[in-house]
């Protein structure tokens, strides 16, 4: 895993850094068969550091039993913030949200091209996210 960049943003009161991981097929991966971009939140002052929206998947399988799976969605709205719970929730619990936030996020991305592209969108919308929910008077 190769630092791809550490970036820290902030809008008031409020900052964030994020760190962005980056692994890509190599002789040491060679069952990758596309790049994986990592992002983490490392840092967060006077804001959640849980910013990542996920996703439950819960799938009966043939054999009776419950397969459960993970899938990032987007960086939170300001009113994710509030909505959805932080950190997974219990798989099975059906009183739970299909979707949660958490401090960081994994894409597999084919294109190699497309790595960059979709760190400078998670930075754009990261950006967004603070400066508009310190707009409209915080966490």
């Amino acid at each position: 895993m190769r630092l791809l960049e550490e970036y820290t943003t902030g809008y008031g009161t409020a900052s964030m850094t994020l760190k962005a991981w980056l692994i890509m097929p190599s002789a040491a991966e060679p069952d990758l068969i596309s790049s994986l971009l990592r992002v983490d939140v490392v840092e967060a002052v006077d804001f959640p550091e849980d910013v990542f929206v996920w996703e439950r998947l819960e799938q009966l399988l043939d054999n009776g039993e419950l397969n459960t799976s993970y899938r990032p969605v987007c960086v939170a709205k300001p009113s994710d913030l509030s909505v959805y719970p932080a950190k997974s929730p219990v798989a099975g619990e059906t009183s739970n949200p299909p979707y949660y936030r958490d401090n960081f996020v994994n894409f597999n991305i084919e294109a190699p091209e497309l790595v960059l592209d979709t760190w400078m969108l998670i930075k754009e919308d990261v950006d967004s996210l603070i400066k508009t929910t310190m707009e409209l008077g915080g966490p």
